[in-house]
């Protein structure tokens, strides 16, 4: 994953969509780091592999959407 700059994480997390607001002041200062390219996501959250948030839309419930369009 750091070959690829966090591609797979980069498909779902855009960092630019990321409010820094809701973020604590450490996590603001390293995602900053994304943005200039000194860090990559792959850095701070390895090992990780999460379960879809709560109350969140389904994956199934986009391509369903998508396929209305």
């Amino acid at each position: 994953m750091k070959q690829t700059d966090s591609k797979e994480c980069r498909n779902c997390h855009d960092v630019k969509a990321m409010d820094p607001e809701m973020q604590g002041k450490t996590a603001q200062t390293q995602h900053k780091k994304l943005l200039n390219g000194s860090k990559t996501c792959i850095d701070c959250h390895y090992g990780i592999a999460h379960k879809e948030p709560e109350g969140g839309v389904e994956p199934q419930d986009v391509v369903n959407e998508l396929a209305k369009k």
